[in-house]
């Protein structure tokens, strides 16, 4: 069941596209070899279950260990394969809700 994770991602979502098309030229471009992609497309939760899915892969990429010393997010990347890759998996995550 994925309705439970609707609000998490539905109401983000809209200023994280917009924010992920703003990413400056200094904020590398993703390649499809990188940890995203890898993340999103190999990972699974530990039960299986889509909620155990998502949260393993945005530990993975996204929790409080994955920051530089000065506290920037490690895995933020420009393009297809990394913002854009993300806010795929949102997306069909959402639509599987329905």
């Amino acid at each position: 069941m994925v309705k439970h994770l609707v609000p998490f991602i539905s109401k983000p979502l809209p200023k994280m596209k917009k924010l992920s098309a703003q990413l400056p030229d200094t904020i590398p471009e993703a390649s499809e070899a990188g940890d995203i992609v890898r993340v999103i497309t190999t990972v699974h939760g530990i039960d299986e279950s889509v909620r155990g899915t998502f949260n393993r892969r945005f530990d993975i990429l996204f929790g409080a260990d994955c920051r530089t010393p000065d506290g920037r997010l490690k895995n933020i990347r420009r393009g297809d394969f990394g913002m854009g890759c993300v806010i795929d998996y949102l997306e069909s995550t959402l639509r599987r809700s329905n």
